[in-house]
């Protein structure tokens, strides 16, 4: 396969020499070619995110001759954090913004779109939102202070998706509403109960759960049977002390899953009988809590979790389920390396696979899985050789007053590691940053 960096890369002005020198802190410093890659469900297109200087774009490429097809760019200090294919034509992004002295952009609750071939870039819903004036009763778009994010993508369904409308006020109360991909219109499915919440719909797109917190900051949850009944209150952070939040169904859609805080340890995840309201531990991890869930492709079906136990390692509810076996295979595959199926085609016969360890930035390959080969397809990172990095070792040690820590230890490549001098990096957060 051609290389698909130089493609895009020339199209957008952006190369660079190569970086000379063992120790050169520019080649850490430089951005990463790519940071994240889909592939589009019939399999024809690549959306990718790339970071520049200032700003992070969202570029599709075709995949029969890596032709860039489409760019979308805001300018500086704007990010795409966030795109789904919603069709095989059109991608919803998501936005942030950096403020000031925050190092991190924060979302600005705007939802884009853009076809495969650059045409129809649109403001969908969000704050920005501008009418056809006084003079026409033709809005189709709302013109109002929200914050907008995808709920689901409704995969059967190339013409609407599910989002959240959350406006902008002191104790907002969130809408699940469908909107049309293409023209922004929007149609109210359900209010919460409860304000600042986030919906999860069931494998019908029904929406389902409502979880969300008041001024108390108390995370309550709240669930329905169907469309038009009535919200009942399945989960009180202030009568338990615990928290749950659900993160999808099953394809029968009679268990409900929730990631679970427990009295003492790291969080679980467990099964919710829908007819008996019973729960059933299926995953947690020793010290950590689940990652990132890990869907059926297509489709918003957990299956299993991420656990950043050290290592980021896969655990899944069935071992015999096809993504199980998929996943192994790939692991078995790329030993010694961290592995993620970033996206399938729809009949899941190609699958971009996100490859990475502690010495290797990240590769990325398309798999055949039904031939059983990967092509590499585009590295984030080219200028580094993984042979020549030191490894990062993760670490626990017993602080003073007992209590287990834990952290990653790197050592110069060839090392003994005896008598050298040491940065310590704490980490930020406190939750997701390591």
């Amino acid at each position: 396969m051609k290389y698909l960096g130089w493609t895009m890369l020339l199209a957008l002005g952006l190369l660079a020499s190569p970086m000379a020198g063992a120790v050169d802190v520019q080649a850490y410093v430089k951005k990463e070619r790519f940071d994240n890659i889909k592939l589009s469900p019939k399999g024809d297109y690549y959306a990718a995110t790339v970071k520049l200087e200032n700003r992070t774009a969202l570029v599709i490429l075709r995949r029969s001759d890596n032709k860039l097809t489409a760019n979308f760019n805001m300018g500086k200090n704007t990010h795409v954090v966030d795109f789904e294919w919603v069709n095989p034509e059109r991608v919803l992004i998501s936005m942030a913004e950096k403020f000031g002295a925050l190092e991190q952009p924060q979302g600005t609750g705007e939802i884009y779109a853009i076809n495969a071939d650059g045409t129809q870039p649109d403001l969908l819903v969000g704050q920005r939102v501008q009418g056809n004036g006084l003079g026409t009763l033709i809005q189709p778009k709302k013109v109002e202070q929200v914050d907008a994010r995808l709920v689901d993508g409704l995969p059967d369904d190339d013409k609407n998706v599910i989002i959240s409308v959350r406006p902008f006020n002191a104790d907002p109360y969130t809408r699940a509403e469908r909107m049309d991909v293409n023209s922004g219109r929007r149609q109210l499915l359900a209010r919460a109960p409860v304000r600042n919440a986030y919906f999860v719909t069931d494998s019908t797109g029904t929406v389902r759960f409502a979880s969300g917190f008041g001024a108390d900051n108390v995370r309550k949850l709240y669930y329905r049977k169907a469309d038009g009944m009535e919200w009942r209150l399945l989960s009180d952070e202030a009568v338990t002390g615990l928290a749950e939040s659900p993160v999808g169904f099953s394809a029968d859609d009679t268990i409900a899953y929730f990631d679970s805080e427990q009295e003492s340890g790291p969080n679980a995840i467990v099964a919710f009988n829908i007819a008996s309201e019973s729960r059933k531990e299926l995953l947690r991890d020793d010290d950590s809590d689940p990652a990132r869930i890990i869907y059926r492709n297509a489709s918003s079906t957990p299956v299993g979790a991420f656990f950043m136990d050290g290592k980021p390692r896969t655990a899944f509810f069935d071992n015999a389920s096809p993504e199980a076996r998929l996943y192994r295979s790939l692991e078995a595959a790329f030993a010694n390396e961290s592995v993620r199926i970033t996206s399938q085609t729809a009949d899941g016969r190609l699958a971009l696979v996100q490859v990475w360890s502690d010495r290797n930035p990240g590769d990325f390959y398309v798999f055949d899985t039904v031939a059983k080969k990967a092509e590499h397809l585009v590295s984030r990172r080219d200028w580094f050789d993984p042979d020549q990095m030191g490894s990062m070792r993760p670490i626990a040690l017993t602080a003073r007053d007992g209590m287990k820590l834990h952290g990653y230890l790197t050592v110069p490549k060839g090392g003994s590691g005896k008598n050298l001098p040491m940065v310590v990096v704490p980490h930020g957060g406190p939750f997701g940053v390591q």
